[in-house]
Order: C-alpha cells, then structure tokens, then sequence
C-alpha cells in the first residue's frame, strides 16, 4: 500500500454520494415517518437536495484545495479550534453512523454467516489495497447500482396508492422539512 495514495475528484464525489444515499435508504425513513407520517415520502426531496448539496461542497472544496484531505483543508477553512472540532464531528458521522448503516442491513443476520464472512474479507483485502482501489471500484459500481434503483423505482409505480397519502400535508410542510 502507497502512502500517497489519491482518488479523483469523481471518485471522492462518488464515494460521498454513496454514503449519503446509504444513509438516506437505510436509517432516515424511519424519523420520517415518525414526524411527517403519510408525507414522509415527500421528505425524500429535501433529504436529497442537502445530500446533493453536501457532495457538490466537498467536491468543490477538494478541487480548490488540491493535495490536502478532508480534516486540512477544514483547518485552512475555519482555523484550528473549528477545524478540530469539525473533524471530531467527521469522526462521529463516520466511525458512529456506518456501524449502524451495516447493522441495519438485514443480510448481517446469523443464517447468512457465510455470506457476511465473504463480504468481510473481501472488504478487508479492498481496505488494504488503498482508497485508490476503494475510490476505482466505487466508480465502476455506482452506474450499475443507480441504474438498478431506478429500475426497482420504475417497476413499484405501478403499486402506487394515493389514497393512503390522504390528508395530504395535513399538519402542513413543516414536519415534511
């Protein structure tokens, strides 16, 4: 493994936009339905244009500070303290929300053992090899799974019914925001 190992600005947009879409599929419909209830489905909206918006800034930011991570350039921005302490909230969102990304994945149960040890080497063999290969294969893969969800989309509209989003935006929008 190279020290100096880099990835592209696409790369790391891409690795950004799929973390924020895990995030989203996997822990956000759960509060959106415990606050916007029949309209959670509209909470999609607002969820992706700041999911957006996020992978646009860091993209941004990557390009206008090339050579430095994530937690330098965020010292250079903002100065030690708050860069520090930024960074410390980097460190919670990723060390503390992909646990609980993967936990909720229901393929992580007991009977799918050997599946699960197969990922986990498989994972652990791609972290040793570098974030290069991470940031290749994650553009390799993203197309397909996009490609895939819109398709899963496309397929589930015909299962649609409007009738159980009635009162629509009833306590009004802001539980949808």
């Amino acid at each position: 493994m190279s020290v100096n190992e880099k990835i592209s600005n696409t790369q790391f947009g891409l690795l950004i936009f799929n973390f924020i879409s895990a995030s989203i599929i996997l822990t956000v419909p759960g509060s959106m339905v415990a606050f916007a209830k029949q309209n959670a489905w509209l909470s999609i909206f607002p969820a992706s244009v700041t999911g957006l918006l996020t992978v646009w800034v860091l993209t941004t930011l990557s390009k206008r500070y090339p050579g430095l991570t994530l937690m330098q350039y965020t010292y250079k921005i903002v100065g030690k303290w708050p860069g520090k302490l930024l960074g410390l909230y980097y460190i919670y969102h990723w060390f503390f929300l992909i646990p609980v990304i993967f936990i909720s994945m229901p393929c992580l149960s007991i009977r799918y053992c050997c599946r699960n040890l197969s990922i986990m080497i498989l994972a652990g063999l791609t972290v040793y090899a570098g974030i290069e290969v991470i940031g290749r294969c994650n553009e390799l893969l993203t197309p397909p799974i996009i490609i895939f969800l819109i398709l899963l989309l496309t397929v589930s509209v015909k299962d649609l019914d409007f009738e159980q989003v009635e009162p629509f935006l009833e306590k009004g929008l802001l539980p949808v925001l």
